[in-house]
């Protein structure tokens, strides 16, 4: 399988490459990158220890929600705002996410040719005027980041499609390998209300589409096209990212059970097939569509026929990956002084022992846990409610009811438990306005 796996990697490095050199349709373009990425991030995503970071169904169900939160607090941003001053403070952002990204992606290539002592040497740098705040990184991480640098430098300066494209991809990569939804529940309860978030902000709103094509950063991949009135076509990274950690679920469970592939093909094959059927309808009315529509039912009908057929329906139900997880970390917690190795990850923690915060930086995802932090968005969001509606009735500029609305939205997502869980926050930003 590693060679099919190095396949996919260079077919996806190719393919991103084509459109500089020759004609590629943009419907087939779509279809292969979005496919090879997904199979690139999913068997990136098997790994002696299942990924950390999963989600529970009360979370679940509350992201398509802080989704639109954070949907439409960009929508508000844009309306009320210069186009170019949001874009470039976002661009500032997603310089360092982009760093990060692509050293997280570049480093398992890279790192055979390192000094393995550079992988084992940690580095904690404490964060100027703010020294209970410290910066944990190897040195393999900061020879991966290099090229990460320049490259970002590269996108911030030019915007060049194929810059978008390849931290775009980069995102998605790292977003399949690093995050799981658990079990198959959770799974079904984060897509089915994907599912209605995608068709009422594509179909009821114009946010997702005015969102979509005013924000200039890596939250999508684009085709170029020989159109001149529509250069590009458009793929949002929740459209692969989401799905495709579904179908991840999938091939870890085939390999949990000694079976490589078995339901993960089918799953493989109903993104496809989902994926197929929405370029066919976009082309056939001429409109953008909300990719999950189609997606979504493919991935989980074609699953569900598969396993009901197999007989292997209560297995895959009952598979739940939170509590492997935990059963490894307290297997890892008595090998300790055996020095089991986990690969590094950019930390960045604060050591205060009243109130414990962490945040945790790895790949382009961002995590915080404050116990209080919940209460104390919900008793904002009260007070910004108030300051907002004073603003509105005083006639303030734009510029203050925009930033009003905004924090408004962000604490109010915050307030519903994504901020204080162990859903990433930077995810959530990137995929919910990139389905």
């Amino acid at each position: 399988m590693k060679n099919v796996e190095r396949f996919a990697n260079i077919a996806l490095a190719g393919l991103t490459l084509a459109p500089l050199v020759v004609k590629v349709d943009p419907n087939l373009n779509v279809v292969l990158t979005a496919c090879l990425t997904v199979f690139v991030g999913c068997y990136r995503s098997v790994k002696p220890t299942p990924p950390t970071e999963t989600m529970s169904n009360e979370h679940a169900m509350r992201f398509p929600f802080v989704g639109s939160a954070m949907l439409l607090s960009l929508f508000l941003l844009f309306k009320f705002l210069s186009k170019d001053l949001v874009n470039a403070v976002l661009t500032c952002y997603f310089f360092v996410l982009g760093i990060i990204a692509l050293s997280a992606t570049l480093l398992p290539a890279i790192a055979r040719y390192l000094p393995e002592r550079w992988d084992k040497d940690l580095i904690v740098w404490h964060l100027p005027y703010f020294r209970s705040v410290e910066i944990e990184f190897t040195r393999s991480q900061i020879f991966a980041a290099i090229p990460g640098f320049f490259f970002c430098a590269w996108y911030a300066s030019k915007k060049h499609w194929l810059a978008n494209n390849i931290l775009g991809l980069a995102f998605c990569i790292q977003g399949i390998e690093m995050l799981s939804f658990g079990s198959f529940k959770t799974g079904a309860i984060l897509l089915a209300g994907l599912f209605v978030y995608d068709i009422f902000w594509v179909f009821f709103t114009p946010v997702m589409v005015s969102v979509a094509k005013s924000f200039d950063a890596p939250i999508k991949l684009l085709f170029p096209t020989a159109d001149i009135a529509r250069p590009f076509s458009m793929l949002g990274l929740g459209d692969i990212v989401i799905p495709g950690i579904f179908v991840a679920l999938a091939l870890r469970f085939d390999v949990s059970r000694g079976k490589e592939g078995q339901y993960f093909k089918s799953a493989f094959l109903g993104y496809t097939m989902g994926l197929v059927l929405t370029i066919v309808v976009m082309n056939w009315f001429q409109a953008a569509q909300p990719a999950l529509l189609y997606i979504v039912p493919a991935v989980i009908g074609f699953l569900a026929t598969h396993c009901i057929w197999n007989g292997d329906v209560k297995p895959l139900l009952a598979f739940d990956e939170s509590k492997t997880t935990t059963k490894s970390e307290a297997v890892n917690d008595d090998k300790l002084n055996k020095k089991v190795e986990r690969p590094r990850q950019w930390q960045l923690r604060s050591k205060r022992r009243a109130s414990p915060f962490v945040w945790k930086l790895s790949g382009s995802l961002v995590v915080a846990n404050e116990p209080d932090w919940r209460g104390l968005c919900a008793k904002l969001v009260y007070l910004l409610n108030t300051a907002h509606s004073v603003a509105i009735a005083s006639q303030a500029t734009a510029v203050g009811v925009a930033v009003l609305s905004f924090l408004q939205v962000w604490l109010l997502a915050s307030s519903l438990g994504f901020a204080g869980s162990n859903a990433r926050i930077s995810f959530n930003f990137i995929m919910g306005i990139g389905s």
